[in-house]
């Protein structure tokens, strides 16, 4: 467990700013003041936000679909040194794909 403080955590709910929250591994189980979350989870970790604006819980977690389309048929070739790299890599894609997707060579 670990607790957060700092001047400024802003809520997603309609509440209050507290002035610290607590979290439990990835999820925040816990808003409130320092003293209510010190009482309550006596030996958690303590970090200090020094002056960090906080928004605990936001998470932006959109695509753009047309986007997400096409990462699904790119074909990674930064680590690709030569032309046989890029063969390689081409022919490892086709070999995972599904045939009539346009990538696997059928036509």
């Amino acid at each position: 467990m670990r607790i957060f403080t700092g001047p400024r955590i802003v809520p997603l709910d309609e509440g209050p700013e507290p002035e610290a929250f607590a979290v439990d591994g990835e999820w925040v189980a816990a808003t409130g003041t320092r003293a209510d979350l010190r009482d309550r989870y006596p030996s958690a970790e303590w970090v200090d936000l020094d002056g960090a604006l906080v928004v605990p819980g936001f998470n932006d977690a959109h695509c753009h679909p047309s986007q997400a389309a096409l990462a699904r048929v790119r074909v990674d070739l930064s680590a690709a040194a030569d032309r046989d790299a890029v063969r390689d890599a081409l022919r490892v894609r086709a070999a995972t794909t599904r045939r009539g997707s346009g990538w696997s060579g059928s036509r």
